[in-house]
């Protein structure tokens, strides 16, 4: 907004494209990709099974959280 504001329609729209592509080279390409398991006890609870070692697995499911945005740039990462 502020690149329109001093310089015009069209180079600011440049300069905005310009910091989103910084952005979007700076974020993490590789987020954590955790595997999850419940809790023992009366309440289903899912943590991350590294976190939690005593936590237990679903039997024949896999249960995982992307921490992170997911877009191109860590698609191959999280598959």
């Amino acid at each position: 907004m502020l690149g329109v504001l001093i310089f015009d329609a069209l180079p600011g729209l440049f300069v905005g494209i310009g910091i989103s592509m910084l952005l979007l080279l700076t974020a993490r390409p590789a987020p954590n990709v955790a595997v999850l398991g419940r809790t023992p006890g009366a309440a289903t609870v899912w943590v991350d099974r590294a976190r939690h070692p005593g936590s237990i697995a679903e039997p024949g499911v896999l249960v995982v959280r992307v921490e992170s945005g997911l877009y191109f740039a860590n698609a191959d990462h999280v598959r």
